[in-house]
């Protein structure tokens, strides 16, 4: 009985428990933007790499930024992932977040692709803002690929947006693009199983008796 009512408090003490998370921090292998003259029908090129990434749109003129990360040592159990992008002038509303497969490197198919995401309002004007973009269901899905491609459009005719690019030797290298992720941490993980396994002993025990 001795045993059994500690292996009961055991199991009640790792499921009440908090499970503890890892945080991971990547930044992107790669960015760029591109610039069209007639809605994305066709781009005049890409700038990567950049001092900054433009999003902008005045039609037929556009502006696309596309970030591309390697979440290859992801793994499984993703608890939440975010976008952190820093704005450092002229920032509009309504920024679309896209989200696709990627493979380490800018190209044009970058700025071309549709899988909407979510949106958000950046903060305006410089010194540079954190803006963060929740995208946990996007990486979660993405876990098992070895890159991911975002890319950024404006929804409305407005200012340029600039955000602070990946480039090494630009005034503000120190607010480059991010993506935060959490997982549990695998000892957690074992000691929540023990639980579960425990409670499911005692349970299996006392319909043996029974």
């Amino acid at each position: 009985m001795r045993r059994l009512a500690a292996v009961v408090a055991v199991g009640v003490f790792v499921l009440a428990g908090p499970i503890h998370a890892i945080a991971i921090t990547l930044s992107d292998v790669a960015d760029g933007w591109a610039l069209s003259q007639n809605s994305f029908s066709s781009i005049s090129g890409i700038n990567s790499p950049s001092v900054d990434l433009l999003v902008e749109r005045a039609d037929p003129s556009e502006g696309r930024a596309a970030l591309e990360f390697d979440i290859s040592g992801i793994p499984t159990g993703v608890t939440s992932a975010t976008l952190q992008l820093w704005i450092f002038l002229l920032a509009d509303v309504d920024i679309a977040v896209h989200g696709a497969t990627g493979n380490g490197t800018i190209e044009a198919s970058d700025f071309f692709f549709s899988n909407p995401l979510t949106t958000f309002d950046p903060t305006t004007f410089g010194p540079p803002t954190l803006n963060e973009v929740d995208v946990t269901a996007f990486i979660q899905s993405s876990v098992g690929n070895q890159f991911v491609v975002f890319q950024l459009r404006e929804l409305h005719n407005q200012e340029a947006n600039f955000i602070v690019s990946r480039t090494p030797d630009f005034v503000f290298s120190a607010f480059t693009p991010r993506l935060l992720i959490t997982v549990p941490e695998p000892a957690s993980l074992v000691l929540l199983g023990a639980g579960l396994a425990g409670l499911a002993g005692i349970g299996w025990r006392r319909t043996r008796k029974k």
